[in-house]
């Protein structure tokens, strides 16, 4: 320990990685895609590691926006066993917002478009973990209600988009 003050710094993730791997900075703390190549070339990185996070459902409890998930040993690269134990993380929520006067059926869209885009599996998540519906402090529409609870309407695969309008009863 040198007793040098911690020193906090607001960096581009790419100027943070190359100071990380440059020895210019100790820690970088980042928020992204499991898929973010910059992510990737970290993970791999021979000296650099993950630092488990062991009171991370402790911040979940205090912060709801966060979630507590969990590298499994392994789950990076399985050949190399990296990371080579379970490693604690948090990630924080992302939330679609939209207009309330945003046409029913292009909400209708988008969710879907998540769901294609975000429901796959990676090493951060399990096949169909997200996206998900949970408490919001906004209110959720109607249409995201009955999407996820039911898919929203099969009449969707056969309505003119023109004509969509007609399944949530507006003129």
């Amino acid at each position: 320990m040198t007793g040098l003050p911690t020193e906090f710094l607001d960096l581009p993730y790419a100027e943070a990685k190359q100071a990380l791997l440059e020895g210019n900075a100790d820690a970088i703390m980042t928020f992204g895609s499991p898929d973010n190549p910059l992510i990737l070339e970290l993970l791999n990185a021979k000296d650099i590691k993950l630092i488990s996070m062991s009171l991370a459902e402790a911040y979940t409890r205090r912060f709801p926006d966060l979630s507590h998930v969990v590298l499994p040993r392994g789950v990076i690269d399985p050949r190399r066993r990296n990371p080579p134990s379970d490693v604690h993380l948090l990630s924080a929520t992302t939330n679609l917002i939209i207009r309330k006067d945003l046409h029913p059926a292009l909400v209708y869209l988008l969710l879907k478009a998540s769901v294609e885009i975000h429901s796959g599996s990676s090493w951060v998540n399990k096949a169909g973990e997200f996206p998900i519906l949970t408490k919001q402090d906004d209110a959720i529409s109607e249409q995201a209600q009955r999407f996820y609870k039911s898919g929203g309407s099969w009449l969707y695969a056969y309505l003119p988009f023109g004509r969509q309008h007609l399944l949530n009863g507006l003129p």
